[in-house]
């Protein structure tokens, strides 16, 4: 019996090889063109090109070569798909015993062009039994045969050369081009370990970059279970992204994958950003689980190191060390950042929830023990070592504020600092709270502690427009210190209030600047004006119109004391006007009106200091005849460079009508002559002062638009 069933299985074998003999010799493969590109058109609606022979063989194995080949587009002729060449060969006596042994598989010349249209389908979704293949045919799921026995498979390997894939995304509107890819692996077959090398340029425009990518591993396949294994796996990348060098290595150790998760043990990031004037490295390793089927994934001890060399972000290198954790769900849509980061004086805790990828909804929480920007950001350099404004720099156009990055964003979170350092000013216990809807950012309420006072207000900024408010109130602080720190200013002490409610807007700078517009208020008590001694003046005033020498230049080491002072503005187009000084001191009363020229960062106020009748506080018993007389004195200049001068010729004709002159025996006559020389001196004065600031004009403005600029940056 055993014999019978042999020789029948060989004579079935010999009929076997006979006909696929005869298959190959008196079969006629390529006859069959016409009627696969029949059938491609007739079901795909596309055009099928077949440039050469078919080739097959049957028998050991069998063997498919194919030519050059092109698909079009559906309903169209235009190119949509093509390869150079491909050939697969399969044994044929294992495939008829349930096994699967092939030579290499080679594919070369593959060309793909995809585009994804604004409803998000496809041009291939025919031909992968997506929309436009159910709408033909609706596919039939094919019932799983549980009892069946797994094919074993078992290929050479697979060689993909020269291919070139585009993928034109008209929803999202960007382009991606993959060239040049190369794959390369050794056997395929169950329980075996397979090298593998892919190369390939990389290419899009939105986000620009441009870069060339290479892996390498050696793979552990695990068939029967579909899973794959890795021990180590690296893929480096080497090009441009938006327009900066990049250089970045990936490292996975304890790779495992299958069609339900990926998991690995370590993941490594290694990246280089190199420009003129700017390096910046980066390192990041953590584990990594993906769920492929809810699509979780998490990074859940994710730790690292920024270190950032920028002379234009901060005076010296600058090592940020970071910690966290990173969870996502990309079928909800949902994320969620724990990050905790150091640098030079600055240690942040930060919690971000976003909800939503394509409008994100983000949730956040910083808080921070201490931020010293100083440390950070750059020093202003000074006007005076700056090269002045040529004529062609000056009439280059303002680079605009673009806050079109606010229009999408739906934002809500808290900061909080228990200590601030900025331009030199301090601020401890910072809380602001933070929103943002459909361009519009708001910061409300913003509270603080600051020189021994307190600040509480609200701020805006509307993309819609390029618009900014604020309306800050500062209580009880001590302003000295204040414009000493932030400005670098020592003009005046006292401890009070401030009051600032403004609105700007513009596409630049010096467009918010002459766009400003609002209130402002000051209120202070028991303080000074540096930089003049009133009542000294008052007491040389005596001498002076008797006949002796004048003597008014600025000293740093004197001041003018007083016991209260107020002043409002009314800021229009940038020009903030006071007509309401008033101060008070045992010996004087100040009164005075002038402006602020904000773009220009200029001063012209005149303080008009009136002699009261008292013999104590500054000045002496020697003021007591000069009770009533009035003394004009004009500031003006640059912020940072202050001039004052007082204006001698009327002083002399408030003197002339006052009781003062008779009380000290002086007669008209040598009043006039002292009153015209004075002001005689008051006019070449003030046409020094007029000289200096044209001077300083060009370079005035540029410092105090460099100054706006920075304040800008800091507070966005």
């Amino acid at each position: 019996m055993i014999k019978k069933i042999f020789l029948t299985l060989l004579v079935l074998l010999i009929v076997l090889i006979l006909a696929a003999v005869a298959l190959v010799m008196f079969v006629d493969v390529n006859r069959f063109k016409p009627q696969i590109e029949s059938f491609v058109q007739e079901r795909y609606q596309r055009t099928l090109s077949i440039d050469g022979d078919l080739s097959l063989s049957v028998f050991p194995s069998i063997a498919v070569a194919l030519p050059k080949m092109a698909l079009s587009a559906p309903k169209t002729t235009d190119k949509a798909i093509g390869i150079d060449s491909a050939r697969v060969s399969v044994k044929l006596l294992p495939l008829l015993q349930g096994q699967v042994q092939a030579d290499v598989v080679s594919l070369d010349g593959l060309q793909a062009d995809i585009t994804r249209n604004k409803d998000g389908s496809t041009n291939i979704d025919d031909l992968l039994g997506g929309p436009a293949a159910a709408a033909d045919e609706p596919a039939t799921p094919a019932a799983a045969d549980e009892s069946a026995t797994p094919l074993a498979i078992n290929i050479g390997g697979v060689e993909l050369t020269n291919a070139n894939i585009t993928f034109n995304d008209l929803a999202a509107g960007s382009k991606f081009a993959l060239s040049q890819f190369n794959l390369k692996t050794g056997a395929i077959a169950d329980n075996a370990t397979t090298p593998v090398e892919l190369s390939a340029d990389v290419s899009s425009t939105n986000p620009a970059m441009k870069f060339a990518v290479a892996l390498e591993s050696a793979l552990k396949l695990q068939l029967a279970e579909q899973q794959v294994q890795a021990d180590n796996l690296q893929l480096s990348i080497n090009g441009q992204f938006d327009g900066m060098p990049i250089e970045q290595t990936l490292e996975i150790k304890d790779l495992k994958a299958n069609p339900g998760e990926i998991i690995a043990g370590l993941l490594t990031t290694n990246t280089l950003l190199k420009q003129t004037g700017r390096t910046v490295t980066a390192k990041l390793s953590t584990p990594l689980q993906m769920d492929l089927n809810s699509g979780a994934i998490a990074l859940p001890t994710l730790s690292g190191q920024v270190d950032l060399d920028d002379k234009a972000v901060a005076p010296e290198p600058l090592n940020i060390p970071f910690d966290g954790s990173v969870k996502a769900n990309t079928k909800a849509e949902t994320a969620n950042v724990v990050l905790n980061l150091s640098a030079q004086e600055v240690a942040l805790n930060t919690r971000v929830d976003v909800k939503g990828f394509a409008t994100p909804a983000i949730n956040f929480d910083i808080k921070a023990d201490k931020i010293n920007l100083d440390k950070l950001l750059p020093a202003s350099e000074p006007a005076a070592d700056k090269p002045a404004a040529t004529d062609k720099t000056a009439a280059a156009p303002e680079a605009p504020i673009d806050l079109s990055a606010l229009k999408p964003l739906v934002l809500d979170g808290k900061v909080t600092v228990g200590e601030l350092i900025a331009s030199g000013a301090r601020v401890s216990d910072l809380a602001l709270t933070m929103n943002a809807r459909k361009g519009l950012l708001t910061l409300a309420p913003i509270t603080a502690k600051l020189y021994e006072g307190a600040l509480q207000g609200k701020a805006s900024v509307n993309a819609n427009g390029n618009k900014v408010a604020a309306a800050l109130g500062l209580t009880g602080i001590q302003i000295g210190p204040l414009l000493t720190d932030a400005a670098d200013t020592d003009l005046l002490e006292g401890k009070g209030d401030v009051t600032v409610d403004i609105t700007t807007g513009g596409a630049t700078v010096g467009a918010m600047k002459q766009g400003l517009n609002g209130k402002a208020a000051l209120r202070l008590a028991d303080g000074a004006i540096k930089g003049i001694n009133l009542g000294e003046k008052i007491r040389e005033a005596k001498s002076l119109l008797q006949g002796g020498n004048e003597s008014q230049a600025s000293q740093d080491n004197v001041r003018t004391d007083f016991s209260a002072l107020s002043a409002s503005f009314d800021i229009v187009n940038g020009v903030a006007s006071s007509t309401d000084l008033d101060g008070k001191s045992p010996l004087l009363r100040l009164s005075g009106e002038g402006k602020v020229d904000i773009p220009a960062s200029t001063l012209d106020y005149l303080a008009k200091a009136t002699v009261v009748g008292t013999s104590k506080g500054q000045g002496g018993k020697e003021v007591n005849e000069l009770s009533g007389l009035t003394i004009p004195v004009r500031l003006t200049g640059s912020f940072d460079q202050l001039a004052w001068a007082i204006d001698w010729s009327v002083a002399a004709k408030e003197f002339a009508k006052s009781k003062a002159a008779e009380k000290l025996g002086v007669d008209q006559a040598t009043i006039d002559a002292k009153k015209a020389e004075l002001k005689e001196q008051a006019q070449a004065k003030e046409d020094e002062l007029k000289a200096k600031a044209r001077e300083r004009e060009d370079e005035l403005k540029e410092k105090a638009k460099s100054k706006l600029e920075d304040k800008l940056k800091k507070l966005f």
